[in-house]
């Protein structure tokens, strides 16, 4: 690539041989393969298909892609009601709770016990009628854990609030609604649930995923990460199976935005080692200055492999380990 900013998909159109097929020297002719096989399925290449996009309208970035965004704003609620009515549930404002999902799981609190800071609860919103997620958060030990020398793990989640809020689009997880009472200890998000479990669950016992969802998938995510990009000014950070949800109609959506920034006056560099360590970039390996979009994309293509191989292309005894294989076979 050269040293512009490329846009996701003339990324892939200039460089899907190294960055969707970076196994070349890594001896994996089976994601080569499945690839071809991707290719030939409507006699189109699979590098046409990625770079056969919707075209922008003018406008620049405000321009949306024509798969883009529902118009919808984050309610944000300064107050909390708790009852239960005769049956024994259990309301939260108008939402009530069925049932725990789960400990509340983010990068943001990859080294601690989640578990002490906050559950996912599914619910039902009395008002309109459908099933949201209820992440609930435990704002006093969030703002008493330092994750640096002067930041909070809550200052953390006030960030991927705020990211959150600046998107909206069919194939990005939808946030609905931020209730946060003064008077109460706890912080209420409620987000759209999706149903179909990760693309990671998809993946089972060293299976690859059928080539018909390994092509929709990559496109609903190569869709969603130029809407973080290109219109929301977003670099994600952590794409990985385990952060693409599946819904009931099959659609794939990005999830968890906990280390994602929002990128100052359209610059994406970065000096910081996040990320998932088998999912990292070379430059980022290297503990040099990298271009946000770039890492974003070279993720894509190490999911794209996992779609296509059920394998991590990269893989290591150590962090260490995993990180000279990545630089030195990329």
């Amino acid at each position: 690539m050269n040293d512009n900013s490329p846009s996701l998909i003339s990324a892939w159109g200039n460089n899907v041989d190294r960055r969707a097929g970076m196994m070349r020297g890594y001896g994996t002719p089976q994601a080569i393969n499945g690839i071809n096989a991707i290719e030939n399925k409507d006699g189109s290449t699979f590098t046409k298909y990625m770079l056969r996009m919707p075209k922008r309208q003018e406008g620049g970035n405000e321009a949306l892609l024509s798969r883009q965004e529902d118009t919808m704003s984050v309610t944000e609620t300064a107050s909390v009601i708790t009852k239960k009515d005769e049956d024994g549930h259990k309301f939260i404002n108008q939402y009530m709770v069925i049932k725990n999902l789960g400990r509340y799981k983010s990068r943001l609190f990859h080294h601690i016990n989640r578990g002490s800071f906050g559950v996912v609860k599914l619910c039902f919103d009395t008002i309109l009628h459908k099933s949201v997620a209820m992440k609930c958060m435990n704002k006093s030990k969030l703002k008493r854990l330092f994750v640096a020398k002067q930041t909070t793990a809550y200052k953390l989640l006030e960030s991927e609030i705020a990211v959150m809020k600046k998107m909206c689009h069919q194939n990005i997880v939808k946030l609905y609604e931020i209730i946060d009472d003064q008077s109460y200890n706890k912080l209420f998000i409620i987000m759209e649930f999706i149903s179909g479990g990760s693309l990671h669950s998809f993946i089972k016992d060293g299976i690859p995923i059928s080539l018909e969802k390994c092509r929709r998938y990559f496109r609903d995510l190569l869709i969603g990460l130029e809407y973080c990009h290109e219109v929301a000014g977003i670099i994600h950070r952590d794409i990985k199976p385990e952060n693409l949800l599946i819904d009931q109609t099959d659609t794939l959506k990005i999830v968890d935005f906990g280390v994602a920034y929002m990128m100052t006056d359209g610059s994406d560099e970065s000096k910081m080692t996040l990320g998932s360590t088998f999912f990292l970039a070379p430059e980022i390996c290297k503990g040099t200055v990298y271009k946000g979009r770039r890492t974003d994309i070279w993720a894509v293509g190490v999911t794209l492999y996992r779609m296509v191989t059920a394998k991590i292309p990269f893989e290591g005894k150590s962090i260490p380990a995993i990180y000279q294989v990545i630089v030195n076979n990329e």
